[in-house]
């Protein structure tokens, strides 16, 4: 039996991982500032921001689990669009502003996952994707996967071999609550870990 993730409807919660989510879920200008800051910063500064945001996981299945607040969302912006020669984005708090519009209290939960390579699935399996439990959970309000297929193929023409599932949840009604993050997929483990938040942007 393949031990796998998905997506839709499944059985078995594979990553869980309590959260505190961060009091801020507008930036100011003076956050801004900072995120220009940090994204022009050294590799190493940038490497060890990114990291307080991973949530470690035993399941072998999941090779990522992060979440992605409307900072650190900003921060990641800047940095590809610098990857990409836009430098006006490294230098204008008004052109990043208005590239983090569509992010605006929005909390992103992100997870990579890896299928077994003897899978036979044709296309990718469903998840869900929760914040809190019963009987006041609260589904995203949007869900996307980007699959990976062996050699880079297209979908149904090779084996899927990864993806990265995406859950974006209204931060303003999860905000400054301790919360469990909840993915379900079928044949997985049930795995937990407890992040504080409050330390985080």
């Amino acid at each position: 039996m393949c031990r796998i993730v998905s997506a839709f409807v499944m059985t078995s919660a594979i990553g869980i991982a309590s959260i505190q989510t961060p009091a801020r879920t507008t930036l100011d200008r003076t956050a801004l500032d900072q995120a220009l800051r940090l994204a022009r910063g050294s590799e190493t500064e940038r490497r060890q921001f990114h990291a307080a945001y991973q949530i470690p996981t035993a399941d072998p299945a999941v090779e990522q689990l992060e979440v992605i607040t409307e900072y650190r969302r900003m921060v990641l912006i800047i940095e590809e669009r610098i990857a990409t020669g836009t430098w006006s984005y490294a230098v204008s708090a008004y052109t990043a502003e208005n590239a983090i519009a569509p992010w605006r209290n929005r909390l992103t939960v992100r997870t990579r996952i890896r299928f077994h390579p003897q899978n036979a699935y044709p296309r990718p399996p469903e998840f869900y994707l929760y914040v809190g439990d019963l009987p006041t959970r609260l589904s995203p309000l949007k869900t996307e996967m980007v699959p990976q297929y062996a050699g880079g193929s297209r979908a149904g023409s090779g084996t899927l071999v990864r993806g990265v599932v995406e859950g974006i949840f209204d931060a303003t009604a999860v905000a400054q609550r301790r919360l469990p993050i909840t993915l379900l997929g079928p044949d997985a483990l049930a795995v937990r870990n407890t992040i504080d938040f409050g330390s985080l942007r």
